[in-house]
């Protein structure tokens, strides 16, 4: 993995591995930061080996003291072996003040963890509700973001956040976790009206694994699968405010 600037944010961030089972995140607190590793594979051990942003090659702790240290920090560099189901946390007091990296521009390339794409605003189109997709990092003005701090009343249910909420909701669909370590999965669903939703779960075949009915309140709603699905990849269809939602699932 590549090196990447630390966030001054207080939410975690989670760094694309390139390894679905692979999960590092890390986040500031307290003027120091927090590392997170875990292997969320039940039965493979995974190599971890990637570089820290530079200006933050401090002191490191674990914070797991009754867990051996599995990684070794030397500098920027983290390497080690994790095995399955094993979490690392560690805390990091940067040894200088934070410095972006050469050639940081104050923008990020957001990567989706499954597939390494970017997220990506089609067609470089300006206008309000211009669709969102993944696509091949290219560098584009249209694949790059900025992280701001925004007011803390504005959360997710507060017509303040960004339009999340209110009648003016963009209908969404998506599931979570994302890949599934177990066959179970939560739909998120967003509409701007009350409706009843019928969800599609189909596999690459095209063939219908299950069709449910959903009831979907104007705004964001979360509903379970009642059902485990086996390994595979499953494409999830539903139709939200007259139009089509489509969404991948893995379950590993």
């Amino acid at each position: 993995m590549s090196a990447a600037c630390w966030p001054s944010s207080k939410e975690p961030v989670y760094y694309a591995t390139g390894d679905p089972a692979l999960v590092l995140s890390y986040w500031q607190k307290d003027g120091n930061y927090l590392l997170t590793v875990i292997n969320t594979s039940y039965s493979a051990s995974k190599q971890v080996s990637f570089t820290l942003p530079a200006g933050f090659a401090g002191t490191s702790q674990s914070l797991f003291a009754r867990m051996s240290n599995s990684l070794t920090l030397s500098g920027n560099s983290v390497t080690g072996t994790l095995q399955p189901q094993e979490v690392q946390v560690y805390q990091i007091t940067p040894g200088s003040t934070p410095t972006p990296a050469p050639g940081f521009g104050g923008t990020y390339r957001l990567l989706a963890r499954h597939s390494g794409k970017a997220l990506d605003i089609y067609g470089a189109g300006l206008d309000d509700g211009a669709p969102a997709i993944q696509w091949a990092y290219g560098g584009g003005a249209n694949q790059q973001w900025k992280i701001e701090q925004v007011d803390p009343a504005a959360r997710l249910g507060s017509p303040a956040a960004a339009g999340l909420a209110g009648p003016e909701t963009a209908a969404a669909l998506s599931l979570y976790p994302n890949p599934s370590p177990d066959g179970k999965a939560t739909l998120r669903l967003r509409a701007a009206k009350a409706q009843s939703a019928t969800v599609f779960v189909r596999n690459p075949q095209g063939g219908l694994v299950g069709v449910f009915t959903v009831p979907v309140p104007a705004g964001a709603t979360d509903w379970r699968l009642p059902s485990t699905l086996p390994k595979g990849t499953y494409f999830v269809q539903t139709t939200l405010d007259g139009k089509p939602q489509r969404f991948t699932l893995s379950v590993e």
